[in-house]
């Protein structure tokens, strides 16, 4: 009677491991991270811009596949100013060149690369280190980073930063202009170049 009792006992303990062993397994394959298709159904949008949008999405399950915009080159040539018009949609800076011909009314100028809100205030700014002064033709690059020149070269060109990866929202404006007016007779071409949304 004994024997019995013990081989029940063991076939009833092997029992009830075989049933534990089918559970962590089952949890085991819930728990376990889901394939790149398993997961796209439930996220589709593989990439978001800066903004919030979907990018790229997956190109299965029925789903569009969104192109990233390429970047616009708009050249705006003026006076002593120069503006970007705003847009309805967000904008990241990739750069922007300036070439500035100066009158030959006597004085400094110092080129002002300004951002303004859609009520028109102004909300940052970025001054060249060095000044232009009358009777000359004079780039000045605007370039993401920190180094900042504080001379023209020989050929009348200066680099000057703004923030890598800067975004001009919807609405928002940018102008390039002498910071201290001088002339109304200086002339000059800005080459912005854009990309829609944060880097999209």
């Amino acid at each position: 009677m004994q024997r019995i009792w013990r081989e029940f006992r063991a076939e009833a303990a092997g029992a009830v491991i075989g049933a534990v062993l089918a559970i962590c397994a089952v949890l085991g394959l819930a728990l376990a991270p889901q394939p790149a298709a398993a997961q796209q159904i439930v996220n589709p949008c593989v990439q978001i811009n800066i903004d919030g949008a979907c990018q790229r999405a997956a190109s299965n399950y029925g789903l569009t596949v969104s192109t990233v915009p390429g970047a616009t080159v708009s050249v705006v040539s003026g006076t002593n100013t120069v503006t970007l018009a705003s847009s309805t949609y967000s904008r990241q800076l990739l750069f922007a060149s300036a070439t500035y011909t100066t009158s030959s009314t006597i004085g400094n100028r110092y080129l002002y690369l300004a951002m303004y809100n859609g009520s028109g205030t102004k909300v940052a700014y970025w001054l060249t280190s060095a000044a232009m002064t009358a009777s000359g033709t004079y780039t000045v690059e605007f370039v993401p980073g920190t180094y900042r020149e504080t001379a023209f070269d020989t050929n009348n060109s200066i680099q000057t930063p703004f923030p890598a990866g800067l975004v001009i929202p919807a609405g928002y404006s940018l102008k390039v202009f002498d910071n201290a007016g001088i002339s109304t007779s200086d002339s000059e071409s800005v080459t912005f170049e854009t990309t829609q949304g944060g880097g999209s």
